[in-house]
């Protein structure tokens, strides 16, 4: 609804009247005032007036009784005004692209003025603007945020400007980015998409800013009879893209259903609007069963995408808020439910899920928040979401994942526990990292061995290091990273049977797991690590140089011991490094005698990184290094990169070459050393910590075998504590 002029003066947050805010506003320098046409020839000529009126239009829908008249006697421009005056006036219950439909909060109306004031100053959408309503939509500018664009969640923002002001520049400019959309953007003609035509794209533009904008213009004089039925021509192109070209699971095909079902919610008058409903719950119903392994995690292995199953019950809230019912329906939400469940499996001392992949931090409390809101009795999720007030504490403490590939090891559930993540699993679908047998860690709370980054897929720079092994914690061979095929490359198989080359155990106190690396390293140095990269080098130098065997062993509450082995595949010596990455750039060492390195971070949680078998051992630690890149945290796609510290440990060999690697978690202001290390014999380690415990460890040359610790001085019954056998 268009605000009266006072209240919209009021309403801005500039101190100046309304009049010379719009002077200023639509005085952006260089815009010509040449407002592109509504008769786009190109649309009218491959959708006709006629074929939307008598095909796609449901003239039998309620309120459609003129609109019926018009098009029996042929006269499509009465049928465009009718039609029209239906949708200014329609009050049934429909999508309008979000839960709350077009009402505003405070802080919404606040940046609903602002967004207003930008457009119409050309600050939005700066470096992209024609002219004064125009906009080049093929032209790409720089930055990280640029792959979001075309998915047009900033027409929801515009939309909520109008909302906020009625302002009819508003209006005029949203009208003039419609029709350039639709000119410069048809769908493509062989189908097979581009930077505008992608099945998910196209479906969240129809789920959010589409929707958005429909139910926040639909009343302006602006928004005209023609522009409206070209809005629904495009909506219905757009919907049966997304329907035709989806993927046939992970997190694409999630965003592909909701958006189509949304176009049904939002347009229930289109012939196809129901068709769009029932296949998108279909679909989602296949997908819950393809689409995630018997372990719960989603085929992407991602722990992040894996939470884009939540679309589905996206679907069960518009379901509801347009009064539609059905068992179906009833279906998704009990298919979800495991879905929530997998992720506590893996959670860290901090609340969050290792960012494992292409995985942003997910918070576990506040997803199962939300699952209480489907399943109110499900004590486990009431258990999290209480911090332990209510429900059942978990029946599990250290547990994998077989299918996915994911080892949590934990001394508790307290918010100040020690935690072992271990990536043993194979590639995943899609938003994959090549990072096999990578470790993280949370000292008493705090993540402290990171993984690094999650990237942006680009082609330089810090979105292929983010991608790559060189971010993270595991092994390089010749300065060589790991390579493995992924998503539409050639990688994905049905994920139906357990990972058979990996080992876990758990006890009273220690836990243990394995894993291993056979598969290929690619080009030395930095190379593609986004397999999809055009005229890109991602297969490139392929070969099977060597293997890494990775065995931990975790004695509670403190002792991590890594025993990495490579084994040479090709007869040759080669150079093999192992990187750890710090969340800290405050280190002390390496110390010159066993290489450690500590994190010295005031009021914090630190860790003590040491190497017990020395022998050949090169250890260097980098800081925010940048030819090559290395020494960063990217855990973000919102911010820059920031620095953190790499342990490099480096050794060269022919024969077999063995790291052994101890981590230590320290407690807030308490110092701690390794005092001494000896090697008794060509399995066994004895080492002392400067607080006097001393511990012996068994690191068989068989990599079949297990690790072992035992404290020293403890009584021989108290084995199974200690982690033996």
């Amino acid at each position: 609804m268009r605000l009266p002029k006072p209240l919209f003066a009021l309403l801005t947050t500039f101190g100046k009247c309304a009049c010379f805010w719009l002077s200023c506003a639509v005085s952006a320098p260089g815009a010509e005032a040449q407002m592109p046409s509504a008769d786009i020839p190109a649309l009218n000529q491959r959708f006709s007036d006629e074929r939307f009126f008598t095909e796609e239009i449901d003239l039998e829908f309620p309120g459609m009784a003129a609109v019926r008249t018009a098009v029996a006697a042929g006269d499509y421009d009465a049928a465009k005004a009718r039609l029209a005056e239906y949708y200014r006036s329609r009050e049934i219950p429909v999508w309008e692209g979000s839960s709350e439909g077009t009402a505003l909060t405070p802080e919404q109306r606040s940046n609903g003025i602002q967004t207003a004031r930008d457009l119409l100053m050309h600050k939005l959408l700066e470096g992209r603007w024609t002219g004064k309503y125009t906009i080049d939509y093929d032209k790409k500018m720089p930055g990280a945020r640029e792959g979001f664009f075309p998915r047009m969640y900033w027409w929801g923002g515009i939309a909520q400007a109008y909302l906020a002001t009625g302002e009819p520049e508003v209006a005029t400019t949203w009208v003039g980015l419609l029709r350039s959309f639709i000119e410069q953007c048809p769908p493509p003609s062989d189908d097979k998409g581009n930077y505008y035509w992608d099945a998910m794209k196209a479906a969240i533009r129809l789920r959010s800013g589409w929707s958005q904008a429909f139910a926040a213009f639909r009343e302006a004089p602006e928004f005209t009879d023609q522009d409206i039925t070209n809005f629904l021509k495009s909506v219905i192109e757009q919907a049966e893209y997304a329907k035709r070209r989806h993927w046939p699971t992970g997190n694409k095909i999630a965003y592909a259903m909701v958006g189509l079902y949304a176009a049904g919610s939002a347009f229930p008058e289109l012939v196809r609007a129901d068709e769009w409903r029932s296949y998108a719950v279909d679909q989602a119903l296949g997908d819950l069963d393809k689409g995630y392994l018997h372990d719960g995690m989603g085929v992407e292995q991602s722990p992040g995408y894996h939470y884009a199953f939540t679309n589905y019950l996206t679907i069960v809230e518009i379901a509801r808020i347009t009064g539609r019912s059905s068992p179906r329906l009833a279906e998704l939400v009990d298919g979800c439910e495991r879905l929530f469940a997998v992720s506590a499996t893996l959670v860290s001392p901090d609340g969050t899920l290792p960012e494992y992949q292409d995985s942003g931090a997910v918070r576990l409390r506040e997803e199962l928040e939300k699952a209480l809101d489907y399943y109110p009795d499900n004590t486990l999720f009431q258990w999290f979401v209480s911090k332990g007030e209510q429900g059942s504490e978990p029946d599990y403490l250290s547990v994998a994942l077989p299918y996915a590939g994911y080892i949590a090891m934990r001394t508790g559930w307290e918010s100040d526990a020690n935690y072992v993540g271990f990536d043993v699993g194979s590639i995943g679908l899609g938003h994959a990292h090549q990072d096999k047998l990578n470790l993280v860690m949370w000292a008493y709370g705090r993540e402290i061995l990171i993984d690094p980054g999650h990237g942006v897929y680009g082609t330089e720079g810090f979105s292929t290091w983010a991608l790559d092994t060189f971010s993270h914690n595991t092994a390089l061979v010749d300065n060589r990273p790991q390579r493995r095929k992924w998503g539409k490359s050639g990688g994905y198989i049905p994920y139906d049977q357990p990972l058979e080359d990996f080992t876990f155990e758990t006890g009273p106190g220690w836990d243990r797991a394995s894993g291993e690396y056979t598969d290929s390293y690619g080009l030395a140095g930095e190379s593609d690590s986004y397999p999809y990269t055009e005229g890109g080098n991602f297969n490139k130098g392929w070969g099977k140089p060597a293997a890494q065997y990775r065995r931990v062993f975790f004695l509670h509450p403190d002792i991590v011991l890594v025993a990495d082995t490579l084994v040479s595949l090709d007869g040759e010596s080669h150079d093999y490094e192992l990187r750890w990455t710090l969340d800290s750039t405050t280190v002390e060492g390496p110390d010159g005698i066993y290489d450690a390195v500590a994190t010295a971070d005031p009021g914090k949680p630190n860790i003590l990184v040491a190497a017990l078998d020395t022998s050949l051992l090169d250890t260097e630690t980098v800081s925010a290094g940048t030819d090559p890149i290395i020494g960063w945290n990217f855990q973000r796609k919102d911010r820059d990169p920031v620095p953190a510290t790499t342990i490099r440990h480096m050794k060269w060999g022919k024969d077999d070459v063995r790291f052994l690697t101890l981590l230590v978690p320290v407690r807030a202001e308490a110092e701690l050393t390794l005092a001494d290390c000896e090697q008794v014999d060509a399995d066994t380690f004895v080492f002392r910590l400067s607080d006097g415990r001393a511990f012996a460890a068994t690191v068989p040359a068989d990599t079949t075998q297990p690790l072992r610790i035992e404290p020293l001085g403890v009584a021989s019954g108290e084995s199974d504590a200690r982690g033996g056998e």
